[in-house]
């Protein structure tokens, strides 16, 4: 009677080892999520902000052709474009009435504004004049600040001078490394713009450094 009582008492729990083996896997468990996790974040908010500024490209030009006036995307804010602006310090779409390439504020409308992108982030335009259809285009550095659609829905430049591609390279602290999904898979982003206006975004590693790579 004395031994079953005994038995009905005793708890079951972890000994010292399987506790210490417990503690081992899930060191290793965390030492491999933590960095994917991270990797995952980044990912999803390097996705984000390409996606965002594809986006604002789309709506500057269905806004021009529907309003019929100027549209444009420039690096800024409401306030003002910015010359030597980085899309990384944000955005605005604004109907450009006067085809200047520049805010009027208070006189023309804005249609978007976009913060800046998170810490960590920068953006690099660059542009090239060579065939829309070559693989390979010789890009070099831009000093346009602006992405600007006519009422056509084409590409316009506001000193009359005619469009040419652009590659607009999105990267952060990792530039342009591989990050998974695939052999030739980028953690940074180009949203690549021919001259007439159509728009599109790629991670290839191999297309953003012939773009230009990071900045």
């Amino acid at each position: 009677m004395l031994h079953s009582k005994m038995k009905e008492d005793r708890q079951g729990g972890f000994t010292l080892i399987e506790l210490m083996f417990t503690v081992v896997v899930m060191a290793v468990l965390l030492g491999i999520g933590i960095p994917n996790f991270r990797d995952f974040i980044r990912n999803s908010r390097m996705s984000a902000e390409a996606n965002d500024l594809l986006s604002g490209i789309n709506l500057t030009r269905s806004e021009a052709v529907k309003r019929r006036a100027p549209v444009v995307l420039c690096s800024g804010s409401a306030a003002a474009c910015v010359a030597t602006g980085d899309f990384s310090d944000g955005w605005v779409v604004f109907v450009d009435t006067d085809a200047d390439g520049l805010i009027d504020v208070g006189t023309e409308d804005v249609l978007r504004e976009h913060p800046a992108m998170p810490a960590g982030f920068s953006t690099a335009l660059y542009e090239t004049s060579d065939g829309e259809d070559e693989e390979d285009p010789d890009y070099d550095d831009s000093t346009a600040s602006y992405i600007s659609f006519g009422q056509s829905g084409f590409r316009r430049m506001t000193g009359g001078t005619l469009p040419v591609a652009l590659g607009v390279v999105i990267c952060d602290e990792r530039e342009n490394a591989l990050s998974g999904g695939g052999p030739d898979m980028s953690a940074a982003r180009a949203l690549e713009l021919s001259a007439s206006g159509r728009a599109a975004i790629t991670r290839s590693q191999e297309r953003i450094e012939i773009l230009g790579g990071c900045p």
